[in-house]
Formats: structure tokens, sequence, C-alpha cells
């Protein structure tokens, strides 16, 4: 592992996320749906069982991929050093804000569940398999001038494109499993997590509100340092703090 720390990727996103949004970046991307494991919670002790060599890490964490990381420190404190989340998503049950979230779908299928949500993941990977450059320019279809700028950027686009791949054409099941999880109420496990946190939060994110940004950082077990990105949204606020650490 890097000694600059390691990245959990959004979801749905893979290692490739890293590279697009924060090239150069030293972190080591971890591909947590890459790993063996039946199910959610056998894929994130696998997860811990890597990070024990070389514990403990800095973890930053990108959107879904901060439910990954706070579970891990609540439940491993000896293996993180400190948690750095951008753009977190917290349990939906810390206040009402789905209505307000870009991927709302998403969530509301997983809810669901059943073969309705084994559907709707399906439709997803059909579109980014047959029309990948579309589906992804529709996912910043409201996001703020500069973070459709990033997708003028070749390497960014392709990068988004091979993580999204990733996630929806070779882990699905995985994809599925996670998905199911942050739907489900995990509300308990931010009070648990006492490790030092930073916590960025881009003011113009519609993927996780801004409200839900804060509401996570108040259910938290110890104070974080709260950094705002005036006119950023969800990935505008990934590239500009990845771009940063060191």
């Amino acid at each position: 592992m890097s000694e600059a720390g390691v990245y959990f990727h959004g979801l749905p996103g893979g290692p490739a996320e890293l590279d697009a949004l924060g090239p150069g970046s030293p972190l080591t991307a971890i591909d947590r749906m890459g790993v063996a494991g039946d199910g959610y919670p056998a894929r994130l002790e696998a997860v811990a069982d890597r990070l024990r060599a070389g514990a403990p890490h800095r973890i930053v964490a990108f959107s879904l991929g901060a439910m990954s990381a706070l579970r891990l420190a609540a439940a491993y404190p000896d293996l993180v050093r400190e948690l750095v989340l951008i753009g977190p998503a917290g349990p939906l049950q810390l206040g009402d804000f789905l209505s307000d979230m870009a991927g709302r779908p998403v969530f509301e299928a997983a809810q669901r569940g059943g073969f309705p949500f084994i559907g709707f993941v399906y439709g997803q990977a059909s579109a980014i398999r047959m029309m990948p450059q579309s589906f992804l320019e529709s996912l910043f279809r409201g996001a703020p001038v500069h973070d459709k700028a990033l997708l003028v950027d070749p390497d960014i686009m392709d990068g988004l494109i091979a993580a999204w791949r990733s996630a929806l054409l070779s882990a699905r099941a995985a994809y599925r499993d996670e998905l199911a999880a942050y739907v489900e109420d995990w509300s308990d496990v931010p009070g648990r997590v006492t490790v030092p946190v930073t916590i960025h939060m881009g003011a113009a994110d519609s993927w996780v509100p801004p409200a839900m940004v804060k509401a996570l950082a108040k259910s938290l077990g110890t104070a974080p340092e709260m950094i705002e990105h005036p006119g950023l949204g969800h990935y505008g606020t990934a590239s500009k703090v990845l771009l940063d650490i060191r």
C-alpha cells in the first residue's frame, strides 16, 4: 500500500476512477468489489485483511465508497489512521434526502429489491455497454459547469467509463450487494467512528446533497474538519481534492 493512503472508489466505480479524477495520485486504489467473498460483508472483511499489511492507513473515500470506509473505521480502528471523505453518501435514515439525490432511481430500485432491482441494474449495464459516452454525459446533465468541463478531457471520460464498466459488467453482483447494503439502516455506524475525519463537500453537489453531508458529520463519533468547495459538484470536488493529495 502507498504511504499516502488508499482510495475507496464510488459506486458504480472501480480503480480506474482514481486515475481519471486524480491522475498521478500517490494513493493506492482498492478494488473492493473485485475481492473474493460471497456478499458485501464478506468482501468488506476481505478488504480489511488486505489493509492489515502496513496499517494504520489513511483512507480516502469518494461518494458511496464512504460507507465502506466508515464501516471499516468503526469495526477496525487499528487499521485506519484517518479518513478523508469526499462528497460522502451517508445513511439515508439520517434525514429526508432521497428526493434531492440525482441517484434516487438507483436507490429506490435497491430498496424494492428482487427482480425489479436486478432488471434496473441490467439496464444500466446495457447502457454502459452499448452507448457509454451518452450514458456518462446523461449523468452530468444537471451538474455545474465546472463538473461538465471534466468530460472535455478524453482521459477523464475514458477513465470514468472504464470504472463504470468494471462495476456494471465485471462485478455486477458485488455492485448490487453493496447498493443493497447502502439502502439498509446503517445509521449506527458513524457514531462508532473515532479516528480523525476530514470531509470535503461540494456546495453544488446534486448527487450527495450538502444537507446529507452535514447530517453525516453530526452523527460521527468525532468532530470532523469540514471543507466546503463553492461552485463544485460531486465529481468536480473529487477531482480537486484528489489532485491536491500528496
